[in-house]
């Protein structure tokens, strides 16, 4: 399975395959990406650009029936079809929110939530081009123990997934999100993806 914007070339693509609720969930052992975002019961959790909500299902059933999860997208049509699913497979704690992360603000309190995803987005030009109002919005509502877990793929020649020159490696990740106000705490090798923790320095 490709990377979200496999052949992201424009905004109509990429608009195109967000509406489809494509998912880079299969690219990698989720285990191992959840064993390393350490979700516990009662956690909050954002799925931020979360596509088909595959990531936002397995955290869900992880955190129990206490705790809520949201995924969060711009397209009506994938809200519509997280509402169905979790219906479909009785999910009682799956609320989704469809909003724009690049531009509104997030619809959410102050310092609820115990993570934040964003997984295989941020190499999107829009995305990339207001990761600072992006940052700003997951720094409000992160708790201080939060941690903010950004997905993307490997910038390395591949037969699918997003150009090279579209990537971003770990160090530019870790560049960006420094110059935000966050600190790393580790990066884990997924196979054609990586995944890179944070936390907003008070």
């Amino acid at each position: 399975m490709a990377c979200k914007d496999e052949n992201c070339t424009n905004e109509k693509t990429s608009a195109n395959r967000h509406k489809n609720g494509v998912t880079s969930y299969g690219m990698q052992d989720p285990q191992l990406v959840f064993d390393n975002l350490g979700i516990k019961k009662g956690n909050i959790i954002i799925d931020l650009g979360c596509g088909a909500g595959d990531y936002s299902f397995h955290a869900a059933e992880l955190t129990g029936k206490t705790r809520i999860v949201y995924p969060c997208d711009k397209w009506p049509e994938i809200k519509d079809k997280i509402i169905k699913r979790a219906k479909e497979s009785e999910f009682k704690n799956i609320f989704p929110k469809q909003f724009d992360m690049t531009k509104e603000a997030y619809p959410f309190k102050d310092n609820i939530a115990d993570l934040c995803l964003l997984v295989t987005v941020l190499h999107i030009p829009l995305i990339k081009k207001n990761c600072a109002h992006i940052f700003s919005q997951v720094k409000r509502i992160l708790k201080p123990s939060g941690v903010f877990a950004i997905i993307n793929c490997k910038k390395e020649e591949m037969p699918f997934g997003p150009p090279i020159e579209m990537k971003l490696s770990p160090e530019e990740t870790q560049e960006l999100l420094t110059c935000a106000g966050f600190f790393q705490i580790k990066t884990t090798d997924l196979g054609c993806n990586y995944m890179s923790l944070f936390q907003y320095r008070q």
